[in-house]
């Protein structure tokens, strides 16, 4: 599944009809023109992809209320890692587009699938964190994150490499956020790369971006490293 902006298609012309829902699965639309259309129509609804990741993006009036992804990292718990118990509304806001930005690039990365747009004419969603975004940030954001992801991925030991805790931390500060503190714990007495991404519940964007971090800053070393094709393959 790629995301190529269909920038000059013209808008489809469909009747906005209230109690109804229009369901539209089309193998040759991505998730991105789909959005951009839920947008553009101030429709209400979802869209959905099933693939080897399965999730939804949530839109209300056109704009994109929330996210969810099939055994994928809850928004609470996204809101607790990055807002603490008593979050600002601005907090609120960023945690949510993080979230929904966090399943696109999930969803993006499942590569093949069925997506399909389910429009609701006059159904309400409710808003439970009050926050509406607009579609074109969330997608800007979506592929400055799927960029970033692709630098990350480039430099990252195999799967199969075991990581373990820095035998001599370096002489200069080390600053640990909740993603690295949570990575520490995994990696212990010593652990995969792939052990590590599953068990720190943080999904795999954060945590590779943890676990690079923590090597850069030289907190984690890599015990053993394989092969460019053990790399491939694992």
């Amino acid at each position: 599944m790629t995301s190529t902006p269909l920038v000059d298609a013209p808008a489809p012309s469909i009747p906005h009809v209230d109690g109804r829902i229009l369901r539209i699965t089309d193998g040759t639309l991505t998730v991105d023109d789909m959005l951009r259309f839920a947008g553009r129509s101030a429709y209400t609804g979802a869209v959905r992809v099933e693939a080897a990741s399965t999730g939804e993006i949530v839109v209300d009036g056109g704009r994109v209320v929330g996210a969810s992804l099939r055994g994928g990292v809850q928004f609470d718990d996204v809101l607790a890692r990055r807002a603490g118990p008593d979050p600002s509304p601005e907090a609120i806001a960023a945690t949510v587009l993080e979230h929904v930005v966090d399943v696109l690039l999930e969803l993006e990365l499942a590569s093949t699938g069925t997506t399909t747009l389910e429009l609701a004419g006059g159904a309400a969603v409710p808003l439970a964190n009050g926050v509406g975004l607009d579609v074109e940030r969330v997608l800007d954001a979506k592929h400055d994150r799927l960029r970033e992801w692709k630098h990350i991925a480039a430099r990252m030991p195999a799967a199969s490499s075991t990581l373990t805790l820095a035998a001599n931390l370096p002489p200069d500060p080390i600053t640990i956020d909740g993603d690295d503190w949570r990575v520490l714990s995994a990696v212990r007495d010593g652990a995969t790369v792939a052990r590590v991404v599953r068990a720190v519940g943080i999904g795999a964007f954060c945590a590779c971006r943890s676990v690079l971090r923590l090597l850069d800053a030289g907190a984690l070393e890599v015990a053993t490293e394989h092969s460019a094709l053990d790399r491939e393959t694992s």
